[in-house]
């Protein structure tokens, strides 16, 4: 039992290797690529609601906010 985790947001066993961390917590892969994207300008992983994107170029808002 020590090779599984549970998924922060859809609340599933998952085995270890599935498992991604991002702001303290552990998702599946499934949910981490659903809930969670990356800058094209800066290359951090943010969370998908929080960008700004045309469908094609995805910026966190920090990086909008400055330009």
């Amino acid at each position: 039992m020590n090779n599984i985790f549970i998924c922060s947001f859809c609340h599933e066993a998952r085995p270890i290797d599935d498992q991604h961390m991002f702001c303290g917590q552990s998702f599946c892969t499934c949910c981490y690529d659903s809930e969670t994207t990356i800058c094209d300008h800066c290359g951090e992983r943010i969370w998908e609601g929080e960008c700004i994107t045309d469908g094609i170029i995805t910026l966190c808002r920090t990086y909008c906010e400055e330009v």
